[in-house]
């Protein structure tokens, strides 16, 4: 996942955190779904764990 597509997350999540009244010094982990289909038709899911930490700029 590229920078400006963390970049974007981590703005959504503050204006769900601004709407929701949670406080920043709760942790907040970014976790990725990656979903990848094969030639023969299957699903490979990986899901990424804290994948990224949080991105002011």
């Amino acid at each position: 996942m590229g920078y400006t597509k963390q970049r974007t997350i981590c703005k959504v999540s503050n204006v769900y955190i601004k709407m929701n009244g949670a406080d920043f010094d709760v942790p907040i982990r970014y976790d990725v779904i990656a979903v990848n289909a094969s030639e023969e038709g299957t699903l490979n899911v990986n899901w990424l764990k804290n994948a990224f930490e949080y991105v002011l700029n």
